[in-house]
Parts: structure tokens; C-alpha cells; sequence
């Protein structure tokens, strides 16, 4: 009896051993899988981080981007209120600034950091009172990026200020007469001075555009964000898709120039949020990714498709990835990477950057057939003048 109790008890423990080994086991693997989904979902080899530093387009470098244009689009849009221009002042403002900076020689990296500066300002409420300073403002704003380029510029030149004269008076007739004022901005006729243009207004407002801005103007822009996003991607590559990413590039700031003029930044729409959703779509023109790995969830595969269709990326259809099946994965693991961005945000990039994109291509079309109209109105009134001087002479 008693060697049959202990035999008995030698299998109870043997079992118990078990069940704890087994629960030990359990709750090893889900600690694990916790773990497991603390981690980044591609986490970069040595070599990466080296290069990555040597080129200037570290993990640190993207971190500190993107909590600091967190921090400042809070602080701008929650902090100090909403206080946006009228699209259209906002357009000619933009307008009047590009012109400014080419006849000033200001670089095309400097005119976009000039415009994510202005809406900034616009945002802290520079001209919510007034908008008599907007003249004056947008001179000081091109003239403080040329002095960040180079203090030898000419601080106010001539043709500025003639320039400068005439978008005055163009924004003062257009708080008077629409009619009036598309008449000034395309011809911006009439040599009549406008007294609040001067130097001194132009250096009052440089103050009060770095009081705005806190005495800071070196923030990145999207063209800064789509150079660092490709030249990181290129590198946790393996350097496999140099050439479509610098056709990416070249093509990203074609159409970044054209988003800027047409949709302001915002905190929803941040430079960081347009360079993604750039990449991501011209990867997908590229051939580089499907354009179904972009699909974000609230929209159906052929609302995607029609999307993009609508952006005019591709005029020849849907692209079809080239890129092995296979290897897919590892790309869109080192886009995560290279993006520091999760999989859905860049979807719900793509899909924001495809409306804006979508809109203003129909604008364009829009402006287009108004123009095809108007042409066929000139030449039918040419017609008719040519008919009536004809009966005439007979």
C-alpha cells in the first residue's frame, strides 16, 4: 500500500511539473509576442544606422523633425486659434512671393520654406485684424530667406519695390470690386505710388513675422521631407531602386510645388503628411509597389483605383508592380523604416495627398475649359466683326 501511495504521489508530481513547465511556457510566449509587438517592424542592421548618419538622414534627424513640427502645428493651430486668408489672397500672395524670389535669386528650397513660414504666420493670426500689412509682409518674408542665403543680397531693390506697389494695389481693389481686382491681377496696370509700401513698413513687418514665428525660420519643408524620406529609403534598399527614386524626387517637387500654391499646411495636412503621401503614390507610378498595398481601409478598391486614375500620375492606366512578389515584403518593410511612419498612416497619407492632388487637377481643367471657352467666345466676336465690316464695305 504504501509503496503504491508513493508512486501515486511520484505521478501527481511528475504531472504537476508538467503544468507548470506548460504554463511557463505559455507566458514565455506571450511576453515574447508582447515584445515582439513593442518592436519596430524592420529593424535596421548597423551598416544601415553608419550610413544613414554619414548621409544626414539619421533615425535621430526624422524623430526630431517630426516631433518638432508636431509641437509647432499644435501651438500654431490649437494655442493661437485659426485665422487662414481667403484662398484666393492666399494663392496671389504665394504668387507675388515666387515672383519676388525668382527676381531676387532666392533657391526653390527657400521659396517652400517661405511658404510653410507664411502659413504658419497666417495661422498665429498676423492678419486677422488687418490685411492692409500683407503687401509688406510678403516682401519681408522673401527678404529674410534671402538674408538666411546671403547677408551681400540687395535688402530691397528697386523692381521690389515697383513690384510690390502693384500687388498692393491689386489686393486694394479687390476688397472693392472683384471685377476690379481680376483686372489688376492680370494686367497690374497703373504707375500710382501706395504710401504704406515703403522700407520702414517692409522692416516693421520682418519683426513682426519673426516675432510670430518665434525668432525661428530653419524649419524643413516638403521638399526637405521627400529628399530625407528618399535618400533614406535608397539606403535601407540596398541602393536597388536609386534610379526610380531619383525620378521620384525630381517628380515629388514638381508636383509639391503645385499642392503648396493650391492647399495651405495645416495640422492636418503637414509636410511630413504631403511627403508621404508623395512617395507613397509615386512608388506605385514607379512600378515599385501595387497600387492595392496603398488602398487605405475606408476606400474600396475601385474608389482607389478611380482615385488614382484621377490624380493624372499615370496617363497610360494603372502601373503594374515590377518588383517580384516575393521581394514585396521587404520593400514595404523598408518603406516603414525609412518613413518611421506606420503602414496605416502612410495609407491615410496617400489617400489625403490623392484628394488634394484630385481636386487640383479638376481645377486645372476647370481653368482650362473656361479658357478654351473664352477663346472660342473672342473668335466668334472676331467673326462677327468681320462679317459686319464686310456688309459694310458692300
Amino acid at each position: 500500500w504504501l509503496q503504491h501511495v508513493m508512486a501515486h504521489r511520484a505521478i501527481l508530481e511528475q504531472v504537476k511539473v508538467q503544468c507548470v513547465s506548460s504554463v511557463t511556457t505559455n507566458m514565455r510566449r506571450q511576453v515574447l509576442a508582447e515584445q515582439h509587438e513593442k518592436l519596430p517592424e524592420f529593424a535596421l542592421t548597423m551598416e544601415h544606422e553608419e550610413e544613414l548618419y554619414r548621409e544626414g538622414v539619421s533615425n535621430e534627424c526624422i524623430r526630431h523633425w517630426g516631433s518638432e513640427e508636431i509641437n509647432v502645428w499644435n501651438e500654431f493651430g490649437i494655442l493661437r486659434g485659426s485665422a487662414r486668408l481667403e484662398r484666393d489672397t492666399r494663392e496671389a500672395a504665394l504668387r507675388f512671393m515666387e515672383s519676388l524670389a525668382r527676381r531676387a535669386g532666392l533657391s526653390r528650397k527657400s521659396f517652400h520654406v517661405a511658404a510653410l513660414l507664411w502659413d504658419l504666420v497666417c495661422q498665429g493670426g498676423l492678419f486677422a485684424e488687418s490685411q492692409s500689412n500683407l503687401p509688406a509682409a510678403a516682401v519681408a518674408m522673401v527678404l529674410l530667406l534671402l538674408k538666411d542665403e546671403g547677408s551681400c543680397a540687395n535688402p530691397y531693390p528697386p523692381e521690389i519695390a515697383d513690384c510690390t506697389a502693384k500687388f498692393a494695389r491689386w489686393l486694394e481693389a479687390r476688397t472693392t470690386s472683384s471685377h476690379a481686382a481680376q483686372n489688376r491681377m492680370e494686367e497690374h496696370c497703373g504707375d500710382e505710388p501706395v504710401d504704406s509700401v515703403t522700407v520702414h513698413e517692409i522692416l516693421k513687418q520682418e519683426r513682426a513675422l519673426l516675432g510670430v514665428l518665434g525668432w525661428r525660420v530653419h524649419r524643413p519643408s516638403g521638399i526637405c521631407w521627400v529628399h530625407l524620406l528618399c535618400e533614406r529609403l535608397d539606403i535601407i534598399s540596398g541602393r536597388r531602386f536609386s534610379a526610380s527614386l531619383s525620378w521620384i524626387y525630381q517628380q515629388g517637387l514638381v508636383t509639391l510645388h503645385a499642392l503648396i500654391m493650391r492647399s495651405p499646411h495645416s495640422s492636418e495636412m503637414r509636410p511630413r503628411q504631403m511627403a508621404n503621401g508623395i512617395l507613397c503614390l509615386f512608388l506605385v507610378a514607379a512600378r515599385v509597389v501595387p497600387l492595392s498595398v496603398m488602398r487605405a481601409p475606408e476606400v474600396s478598391p475601385s474608389e482607389w483605383e478611380a482615385l488614382f486614375l484621377a490624380t493624372r500620375l499615370t496617363p497610360g492606366g494603372i502601373p503594374i508592380c515590377e518588383v517580384p512578389a516575393v521581394q514585396l515584403p521587404a520593400v514595404l518593410r523598408s518603406l516603414v523604416a525609412a518613413t518611421a511612419s506606420a503602414d496605416a498612416a502612410l495609407k491615410a497619407d496617400a489617400l489625403a495627398v490623392a484628394r488634394v492632388m484630385q481636386g487640383a487637377v479638376a481645377e486645372v481643367a476647370r481653368g482650362e475649359y473656361t479658357l478654351q471657352y473664352r477663346q472660342q467666345i473672342q473668335e466668334l466676336q472676331e467673326r462677327q466683326q468681320s462679317q459686319l465690316r464686310r456688309y459694310a464695305y458692300i
